[in-house]
């Protein structure tokens, strides 16, 4: 695709700007410079009316995409604007440029000047004439509004002429799937493409992403009952699921499928989806039967339909249903994870052997490795060399043959197939073409509608994506085994290949620059710093930090000669270099480079002295000591990209630096410009933990939208949605309040259960069993806490086994570590007392369900991909974490009815305390509800969510730094948000024992075992009453929230329940 007339000007604008200038490269930089900030302040006059200059730059967040139904010509205007001018939206990013927009050197060729901080348009002629302001306008506009196509495939390999890359076997130990402990040797390998080979690829060549039209607006997608009823009669003709058809024939005769309008629900005889449609039903009620045959009835309509799911095993299992119906369907995953896919679904199936439709995409050969010279093994299935060839003058070559090649056949059948069927992560981030556009952007092109499954949990992980964080200290002893292996090769082996040894000194060198930095932040003068303590921070917060406010007495802040120096060295990250250097210039560096010595610093400490010295600067201590601090922030802070860097050198990517790897090199680069930024900003930066870990986090951007708004993310120029129809599914989604699960958007279809199941929920038991032990917030305690309440509560389970119409029991746990702990005092309780029931725990893979040794039991342990054999296993009792238990997995009898009826809660399931994660879950959950009562229309209205998020972030840091029991000083945002998250988590795990076939079977039994759930015993003190709060908070939600009737329909079961059995 060529270069449009408009593009063609603007070049030509630039040409002209340029050659007034000596040096050429300089005239070009400066060009750009200009025409880039002229199209962010014609776009700031044009549609934000009188605006400060210095905030432009927030124009471009994407943050209508928070309020997506007021969309129009200057949401469409954005948001093209952000994909042609992100790299302006941080403010830092904007400020550099416009300052270096305001320098005299680029008075003769601008449109603006800045009086008082505003844009004000040049009265005076510039350029080639009086019109020349209308025309650049104009010109800009065109460009700001022009689509932007996929990148071409790139340079292609030739024919005969020898290639090169580096192999890496797939790994055959799975112990621990991210250690580098098992990671085979690389090994470089050499091929030469025969010219028939390159003409057969070229002859299979698929149509370029490019060439695929653009569906525009899609029309709303209407099916009634009966026409969804013929289509599931006819799935179970061809699969025998005769049950299909009649979850849907009850929902229609009984009046259970309703629409809703507000807080008003009326039975409905059909479906219309359009934009973004928010559906729920309580577990049980038919949800997936009715997304299933939904896909189906579109697929035969002739519409092109995606399904996200939770795991890899779902994934298959819908991918086999369409299979074995004739659709034209295939699965969407990652291949990085092979071995623990191909390991998830043997343990789902029970089989070593897969069937041969999934086989063909998760055990397919790299056509080129097969090819290469010398090979003896073939090289790992995440790591063919699809980008990674190399020709005799060391250019990055593709392979050609995407369009043949076995290894790419699950991306090529992505951009046909009439149905994907994916996970979160494949459906957000897995490239798809030659091209490597991501699925999403194929999607928004070319498919007519997305299926969200469990779409609460969806947003969560959708943020999670764009939001990562990694301990740094869990990346040192991650690569410890390979850089022990790369100290330990023979001197010849380590000058084959410098990009790779340039990566091994740095690895070598990151534990000193890390003790370094947590050696300084145990210093009084850090750990005292108010601002600091336990708070988040980046090298630019520690600038404006240091730089103190015009109130602050000098001594405690930095002049303004350091305050320059310590700027020059956080835009250079660390290589701190000046072409007028003197010799505290000289000094500064080399206190950086000291940094490497790690946490003895004499070095450092005396050339930090002379710098200061040379200065002639006398610090306060305290002040000397943050600036030493903030130096050392800046040399951690430039490793890092360094490190970043060092790897993307490599012709391979090696798994040994995995983690980080994936934290600094996360790929969103082409999700970013359609989502709206991160309320507080695109950040990265760190955190000392009280373990005195460094904690990383970044912040790319909102993830939820690429769900809440997919339909938004493209379109037209009156703002209309361009996208596919979004349909979310969940029996979770409606808890306002939730800030991490709660779908800001009123539900608009609801999926009744049968009157009589819900009333055999309703007669559930709940009793709180006042042991009188606190597991949770009991800290170092908490291990022998749990021993002993564990055995108190073998008297409970023994009752329960003892009763004749009893089945079997969960017991739920926060850990994998405290289910192996929990399952062995369990299991030698039971048996100090004659009793033969046996307990078995959930593990995460199969390789932790290897038999112990020192085992009684052979079968005393079920990885997680199993839990459904649960119902037809021996033991009677199963331990397992809530995180890992709470949904996705039906444990039911050959009826279908719930394989357990007691539950015991051992502790109080809570997330981890100041994730990061979470917190900036919450925020983005928070911003996202207020940004409900705002205009979006206003100038004001993308500065008041930044500063929102702001206020909101600060508030988190402090709020999460408190114990539960001081709740009382907690915001009451953060406290229910805490009790709604927790509910979320309850209900769901209720939901492993509601599903209802027998309605004559005993309801279940529920347990509180956790004196935290109460508040302890400790009547002294304020406590966090879990239980209390929970009734409250589940009553507001039944009884005052905007769809009352939502609320009955999902939680109604469960809290009648609950408050006959707890008095609050």
């Amino acid at each position: 695709m060529g270069m449009s007339d408009a593009r063609k000007n603007l070049e030509k604008l630039r040409a002209e700007i340029a050659m007034r200038f000596d040096d050429p490269k300089e005239g070009c930089r400066i060009a750009r410079t200009i025409t880039d900030v002229e199209q962010l302040l014609v776009l700031s006059r044009r549609y934000d009316g009188p605006h400060r200059a210095d905030k432009a730059n927030l124009l471009l967040c994407n943050y209508h995409l928070l309020q997506p139904e007021s969309f129009g010509e200057r949401e469409h205007a954005l948001q093209m604007a952000r994909r042609h001018l992100r790299h302006l939206s941080s403010g830092y990013s904007w400020a550099n440029k416009l300052e270096a927009y305001m320098e005299d050197e680029t008075r003769a060729f601008r449109m603006f000047d800045m009086v008082d901080g505003n844009i004000v348009r040049r009265q005076t002629a510039f350029g080639e004439g009086p019109d020349e302001g209308e025309r650049r306008e104009d010109l800009y506009m065109v460009c700001v509004l022009e689509p932007i196509p996929c990148k071409p495939r790139g340079p292609q390999v030739k024919a005969g002429v020898r290639h090169t890359y580096w192999a890496k076997p797939e790994r055959e130990m799975r112990d621990n799937p991210r250690s580098a402990s098992d990671t085979p040797p690389r090994s470089p390998r050499s091929i030469s493409i025969p010219p028939a080979m390159l003409e057969m690829a070229k002859a299979a060549e698929s149509r370029k992403v490019n060439d695929i039209p653009h569906k525009g607006v899609r029309p709303a997608i209407t099916f009634t009952l009966d026409e969804l009823i013929s289509a599931a009669r006819e799935m179970g003709e061809l699969t025998g699921q005769t049950h299909l058809a009649l979850v849907l024939e009850t929902a229609l005769e009984r009046g259970l499928f309703k629409r809703l309008e507000g807080a008003t629900a009326s039975a409905a005889e059909g479906i219309t989806i359009e934009r973004a449609i928010n559906m729920v039903g309580i577990v049980g009620s038919g949800k997936s039967v009715f997304a299933n045959v939904l896909t189906y009835a579109c697929a035969k309509r002739g519409l092109r339909v995606a399904t996200v799911h939770n795991s890899i095993s779902d994934v298959i299992e819908s991918f086999e249903l369409f299979e074995s119906l004739g659709i034209e369907a295939s699965p969407l995953i990652s291949k990085n994870r092979r071995l623990e896919h191909l390991d998830e679904l043997a343990s789902k199936t029970g089989g070593m052997l897969l069937d041969n439709a999934v086989a063909r995409y998760l055990e397919a050969p790299c056509l080129l490795d097969g090819m290469a010279e010398h090979a003896d093994a073939p090289t790992g299935y995440g790591d063919c060399p699809c980008f990674g060839l190399k020709d005799p003058r060391g250019n990055r070559r593709a392979c050609p043959f995407f369009d043949i090649c076995p290894a790419q056949s699950m991306a090529r059948a992505a951009l046909s197939s009439r149905v994907v069927i994916t996970t979160t992560a494949g459906f957000a981030l897995t490239t798809v073409s030659a091209e490597r556009q991501p699925f999403f952007e194929h999607a928004l092109a070319d498919f007519d509608l997305v299926i969200f499954d469990e779409a609460d949990r969806v947003q969560s992980q959708l943020d999670a994506l764009f939001a990562p964080s990694e301990s740094f200290g869990a990346y040192i002893r991650e690569s410890a085994d390979a850089v022990a292996r790369a100290l330990k090769r023979p001197p010849r082996e380590k000058v084959d290949d410098p990009n790779l040894e340039y990566l091994h000194d740095l690895r070598g060198s990151s534990d000193s620059i890390a003790k370094a930095l947590s050696a300084e932040a145990r210093k009084p003068a850090i750990a005292e710093w108010k601002e600091l303590k336990g708070h988040t921070f980046t090298t630019l917060s520690l600038l404006e930090m240091l730089k103190g406010t015009d109130e602050a007495p000098e001594d405690q802040r930095l002049p303004d000669s350091l305050i320059e120096d310590l700027q020059h060295c956080i835009d250079t990250r660390g290589d701190y270099r000046r072409e007028d250097e003197d010799m505290g210039d000289v000094y500064l560096r080399s206190a950086i480079h000291a940094v490497r010595d790690g946490a003895n610093d004499a070095h450092f400490r005396q050339e930090f002295d002379s710098y200061l010295k040379q200065r002639g600067v006398e610090l306060s201590p305290t002040l000397r000591e943050r600036l030493a601090f903030a130096l050392k922030a800046v040399s951690f802070d430039g490793h890092l990209h360094d490190l970043d860097h060092a790897s993307d050198m490599l012709a391979f990517k090696d798994e040994s630096i995995e983690m980080l790897y994936d934290f600094i090199h996360a790929s969103t680069s082409r999700q970013a410009p359609y989502l709206p930024a991160s309320p507080v900003g695109n950040l990265c930066g760190f955190k000392i933990t009280d373990e005195h870990d460094i904690e990383l986090y970044r912040q790319f951007g909102t993830g939820r939208a690429l769900m809440t708004a997919l339909p938004w993310l493209d379109t037209d120029e009156q703002g209309n949605p361009c996208g596919p129809h979004a349909l979310m599914l969940s029996g979770s989604s409606y808890e306002p309040g939730c800030l991490q699960f709660h779908i800001n958007q009123p539900v608009d279809y609801l999926l009744d259960a049968q009157p009589e199941f819900a009333e055999f929920l309703t007669r559930s038991t709940v009793r709180d069993l006042e042991p009188g032990v606190a597991v949770s917030g009991s800290g170092p305690q908490r291990g022998e806490n749990l021993r002993r309440l564990l055995k108190s509560v073998v008297d409970t389970l023994v009752f329960e086994m003892d009763d004749p119409h009893s089945h079997k029991a969960l017991v739920i746990v926060n850990s994998y570590e405290q289910a192996a702990m929990a399952r062995d005092t369990l299991q030698g309780e039971l048996r100090r007392r004659g009793r033969s029931e046996r307990v078995c725990r959930l593990v995460p893979h199969r390789e932790g369900a290897m038999p112990d040794p020192f085992s009684l039991e052979n079968d005393d342990s079920l990885p997680r991909a199993e839990v459904h054999r649960f119902a037809h296993h021996e033991a009677r009792i199963l331990v397992a974490p809530a995180m890992a238990i709470e949904r996705g997995f039906n444990i039911v009898d050959n009826l279908g009815h719930s394989a357990i009826d007691t539950l015991i809660f051992a502790v109080r399931p809570m997330g981890i305390p100041q994730d990061l994660v979470v917190r900036f879950k919450r925020m983005v959950g928070l911003i996202c509800e207020q940004s409900r009562h705002l205009d979006s229309r206003p100038p004001s209205f993308e500065r008041e969510i930044r500063e929102g998020a702001w206020r909101c972030w600060v508030t988190l840091e402090r709020d999460e730094a408190l114990r539960l029991s001081d709740h009382a000083a907690l915001d009451d945002y953060l406290t229910r948000d805490i009790i709604a998250t927790l509910m979320v988590l309850l209900v769901q795990i209720f939901g492993r024992l509601a599903r209802v076939r027998d309605p004559e079977r005993r309801p279940p039994h529920i347990y509180f075992a956790d004196s935290a759930f109460t508040g302890g015993q400790d009547t002294t003190r304020a406590s966090f009453r879990t239980l209390e709060l929970l009734i409250s908070y589940m009553n507001e939600l039944i009884g005052g929230s905007g769809q009352p009737v939502v609320a009955q329909a999902l939680y109604g079961p469960f809290f009648s329940a609950l408050t006959k059995g707890i008095q609050p």
